[in-house]
Order: C-alpha cells, then sequence, then structure tokens
C-alpha cells in the first residue's frame, strides 16, 4: 500500500494518547511524593521519638536522684527518731517535726503533766514540716519538685466495713459529713442526699454485692478465708462507683488561683496497719539484703518501678519487704492507726468530722483558725537563724524550697494545745472526750510526689498552678514510716507510679493566699 494512502491518526486520538502520558505520569510524581513524605515523615517521627525517649529517661533519673534527698526529710524527722536535716535549722525551729506512737493519752494524763507521748512539739507532725514543704532541684534543663502528703490527715474507707456494727454506723456518718463539706462554697458543692447516696454506692462496692467476673474480689495472701468483704486496694477504686468521675475524685482547677478539693484529698485507705510478728523459728521471708542507708531502698524501688515504661501499681509481696530489704521492721513500735492528725487535716475533714461529733461550729472556726495564726516565737526564732545564715547558703535555701520564707504558723503538739482555742475550754468534758478519739498530732503514712518538668526557657508562670508545656514526667509513691531498732524504715505500700495530674498543697483559706511571685529553682 502506497504509504501516502495509510490513513493518518486524527488530532484527538493524538492528544488523548499525551493525555493518558501526562495522568500516568502525573500518579508517578503523587506516587513518588507520597512515598518521599511518608518515610520523611517516619523519619521525623521516629527522630521526635528517640528524643521523648531520651527525655523520658533523663526525668526518670533526675527524680531517681531527688528520691533519696527528699526521702532524708521523712527519715530525719524528730519524730521517727531522726536527726533534722535538710532547711537550714529555720524551718526545724518553725516547728518541723513530726510523730510516732499514741497520739491520745488517758483523761488523767491530759489532765496532769504532759506526758512523754504527747511530749513537745518535736513529736508532733505538722505542715511546718522539713517533709511538707516543696523541694525543688534543678538538674539540667530538668526542674524536680518533690513533696509529701500526710496520709494520716485522711478519713479511712475501710472504716465502713468494720467488725463493730457501732462503729460502722458512725464511720458512715462522718464519711457523709465530710462529703458533703468537701467542696462548701463552690458550685460543685455535694449536699447530704448526694453523699448519702455516694455513701450507699460504697458500702455495697466494699460489701462485694456489686462484684463480678469483671471486677472480682481480689485475691490476698493477708485476707481471711470467711472475710465477707472486698477492702479496697486504692483510693482510686472510688472512680468505680456510678456517682464518682474524676471532677469529683480528684482536685479540680476552678480558675487560676482557686480549687475545689477532690475525694482523693480526704479519704484514703493506708493508714491503720500492722505487722505480724516475725516465724517464730527465726526464719526470715525474703533473700534482699539489708539496705545501706533507710533511703536506699526507697530509691531501689523507684528505679525497679521506673524500669519499664509500664508503671507498677502495686507491690506484689509486703512481706518481702518487711522481712527482707526491711530487716526489723516488723519489731517496730505499734502505727498510729487510723487516727486523724489535727495539724494536717484538710479543713473539710476537720470540719466534717467535729460537726458530727457534736462539737459548735465556732469551736470548729477557731481550731481552723488557731492553726493559721501565725506563730510569733518561731518567726522570731527563724529571723534569727536567717541572721546567722550565710549568703550561700540562704540562696541554697530559698532555690530549694522556694523563694519566699515560709512563715511559720501555729501547729497542735499535743492535744493539750486545744486549750489554746479560745472557745475550748466552754466544751463539755465529754464532747472533748470524743475528739480526742478521733484526733492525734502524728502521722507514720505519707503519699510522696516526684514532679520531672522539661519546661521551654522562655516560659514563666502567670499564676500560682501555672504548669508549663512540654514533657513531664508524674510519679507518686506510698510509704509506711516505721521506727525501730535499727533505725527509721521507709516501707513502700504502693510503688512508684505515674498520676496523671498535678497535686498541690490546698490551704484552708485560699484567698487569703498572698500575691503570687514565681518560685526560682
Amino acid at each position: 500500500m502506497n504509504p501516502r494512502l495509510r490513513p493518518s491518526r486524527s488530532f484527538s486520538q493524538k492528544a488523548g494518547e499525551r493525555g493518558v502520558v501526562l495522568i500516568l505520569t502525573l500518579f508517578i510524581i503523587l506516587i513518588t511524593y507520597a512515598l518521599v513524605t511518608q518515610m520523611t515523615l517516619g523519619t521525623v517521627v521516629a527522630g521526635q521519638t528517640t528524643i521523648n525517649t531520651a527525655r523520658r529517661m533523663q526525668m526518670k533519673s533526675a527524680a531517681i536522684s531527688a528520691t533519696e534527698q527528699f526521702m532524708e526529710h521523712l527519715t530525719s524527722d524528730p519524730s521517727a527518731g531522726g536527726e533534722a536535716q535538710g532547711m537550714g535549722g529555720a524551718a526545724d525551729m518553725a516547728g518541723a517535726v513530726g510523730g510516732f506512737g499514741d497520739a491520745v493519752a488517758d483523761e488523767g494524763d491530759r489532765e496532769g503533766e504532759e506526758t512523754e507521748e504527747q511530749g513537745s512539739g518535736d513529736e508532733a507532725d505538722s505542715l511546718m514540716d522539713a517533709w511538707a514543704q516543696p523541694m525543688r532541684i534543678q538538674v539540667g534543663e530538668i526542674q524536680i519538685t518533690a513533696w509529701a502528703e500526710d496520709e494520716n490527715a485522711k478519713f479511712n474507707l475501710l472504716s465502713l466495713v468494720s467488725d463493730d456494727e457501732e462503729y460502722r454506723d458512725l464511720s458512715r456518718r462522718r464519711f457523709e459529713s465530710i462529703l458533703d463539706r468537701l467542696r462548701d462554697e463552690h458550685d460543685e458543692d455535694l449536699n447530704s442526699a448526694d453523699a448519702s447516696i455516694i455513701a450507699d454506692q460504697l458500702v455495697e462496692w466494699l460489701e462485694g454485692r456489686t462484684r463480678d467476673e469483671r471486677y472480682p474480689y481480689p485475691l490476698r495472701k493477708s485476707s481471711p478465708e470467711d472475710q465477707s468483704f472486698a477492702l479496697m486496694y486504692c483510693p482510686e477504686e472510688l472512680l468505680l462507683l456510678e456517682d464518682v468521675n474524676e471532677l469529683l475524685f480528684f482536685d479540680q482547677k476552678l480558675d487560676d488561683e482557686l480549687f475545689a478539693l477532690g475525694m482523693e484529698a480526704a479519704f484514703t485507705v493506708w493508714t491503720s496497719l500492722a505487722f505480724d510478728p516475725p516465724d517464730s523459728s527465726g526464719d526470715e521471708t525474703g533473700a534482699l539484703g539489708e539496705p545501706e542507708t533507710n533511703t536506699e531502698a526507697a530509691e531501689s524501688a523507684m528505679a525497679d518501678a521506673l524500669s519499664s515504661e509500664e508503671p507498677t501499681s502495686e507491690v506484689e509481696e509486703p512481706a518481702l519487704l518487711a522481712e527482707g530489704g526491711f530487716k526489723g521492721a516488723a519489731e517496730g513500735e505499734d502505727g498510729i492507726g487510723a487516727l486523724l492528725n489535727l495539724n494536717t487535716a484538710p479543713r473539710p475533714v476537720v470540719e466534717g468530722i467535729l460537726s458530727e461529733i457534736g462539737i459548735p461550729w465556732t469551736i470548729i472556726n477557731d481550731i481552723i483558725e488557731y492553726r493559721n495564726e501565725v506563730d510569733e516565737e518561731a518567726l522570731l526564732a527563724m529571723e534569727d537563724e536567717l541572721v546567722d545564715m550565710d549568703f550561700a547558703e540562704m540562696e541554697l535555701q530559698q532555690s530549694r524550697y522556694g523563694d519566699q520564707e515560709q512563715v511559720p504558723v501555729q501547729f497542735f503538739s499535743s492535744l493539750e494545745d486545744l486549750e489554746e482555742v479560745g472557745s475550748w475550754a466552754s466544751l463539755d468534758e465529754e464532747l472533748k472526750q470524743n475528739v480526742y478519739e478521733v484526733f492525734g498530732i502524728k502521722s507514720d503514712v505519707f503519699s510522696v510526689f516526684i514532679y520531672a518538668r522539661i519546661p521551654p526557657g522562655d516560659w514563666h508562670p502567670e499564676y500560682r498552678y501555672d504548669e508549663p508545656p512540654g514533657p513531664v514526667l508524674r510519679l507518686r509513691g506510698v510509704f509506711y514510716r516505721r521506727s525501730t531498732a535499727d533505725g527509721v524504715k521507709m516501707i513502700p505500700l504502693q510503688s512508684w507510679h505515674e498520676v496523671p495530674f498535678t497535686r498541690w498543697r490546698i490551704p484552708d483559706f485560699q484567698d487569703r493566699l498572698e500575691p503570687f511571685v514565681e518560685p526560682e529553682f
């Protein structure tokens, strides 16, 4: 065939072919771009993950380092049989002391001279103690804050299932009374009906009527076989109740300077502890050696708990720690039990318990006011101590414990100090005795909080409870302080674990706080 006679392709056909080529080219470009983008993002994510992991490990290491320093405040507290350390003596003069043993003496002892158990301020635990002051440490770019919360300041929920029916009913009334006053003066306030409903749900939970395959009875070595109720392992179990949510359980920030207390600030399950005596055969349970220092065991426990990205939430064998790494702890003095520390108990706990006992509101207010009054004698002693302190030591103290001086306030060095409350003398002796049976002035169970942060270099807090953006690690451990012949032992009841929110120490009168000044690390 003559080539000139071959039919030629039309313009539209040629254009269509070019279009197909262009579309295929575009697809190839898009696929290539997607692959490159995915690889780039993957590299960025992997790099950021590596940075985050490195920062987390740095914060863990810094937290472990800070633990030993802070735990010294608990083990060296005079009330625990130690020697005061840590705050340069100024806070100690302001009343930095705490205690052990019975907080309640016989009525005859109260009417006579001060007994050895009631003792002086050196045997009382209060918020003027070194352990009660938040400690700040700067480790490179990491800011560490550590402080202890007194669990003996809280009402023990396990009293709601006491074998004594009369005490059980009394405990329920007190639980409802505290809950009713937990958020007074706030929009989130609970009334007596709300408190009663939550009490019903809690008792039902403790008695096990709502336990099933999803929430079974916990199997514990210490539980008797015939036990008919299920003890709570930790206060967070309250979140399993129908009418308790995170807003009620955790402290709720209402604005930049105001907090509504949560249930975790008023209730506990950790107090009223006891040890079984060691095996009569003399064999010790466990194989751990005696720690070299009083705080080394706590530091080791933190290191073990933080070695995994999934923090442990319980101590599997407390007996091993008590008789192995904590040899001699079982032979220590009797614990304080469920007595509430009148110096450290939150305002709703004091108001709730005293009002249930029948103490008039005027006296309750006077007691709360007393422990917020400035201790003039301690203030003068602190000023004298600061005069003798050299500049470097003062600068270290201010950077570690805050840029403002801790103004010492009154606290009860014994229950006899209630007589210093003007309206207390008018109270009926029987009501006084009822107060003595509930409150003490010593503590032996503490929650220790460690916060590690890497704030931006140009960030500065504007308000008292501001938190910087950036990486943060919040840890909590619960410890039982035992005074033994071998010294002070810190026994972990709940191992170090991460917590979702930052806890703050909320004062009795939030409207009386001094103007905020940025703390210096």
